[in-house]
């Protein structure tokens, strides 16, 4: 599987402790690990009410795309 310069860059937020969910740019709960792990990225955390919006959209089979993550926008 390719990781995405996106996905290194949140991988690398995350590890330096970086608690603002990549998803919607909001508060995290303070450790990493609590929080809900990524269905699209492999390894992400991200805050509890995005992993409830993934699980839901993956039952839909309609995932939000990377490009609309909070994350990939403060990219540009």
């Amino acid at each position: 599987m390719k990781i995405t310069v996106l996905e290194e860059s949140i991988r690398r937020r995350q590890a330096d402790g970086c608690t603002i969910c990549p998803r919607c740019g909001r508060s995290m709960k303070p450790r990493l690990h609590t929080n809900a792990l990524s269905r699209q990225l492999a390894g992400i955390y991200v805050c509890d009410d995005c992993g409830m919006d993934e699980a839901l959209r993956a039952l839909a089979r309609c995932p939000l795309p990377l490009k609309e993550w909070r994350a990939a926008r403060a990219e540009k």
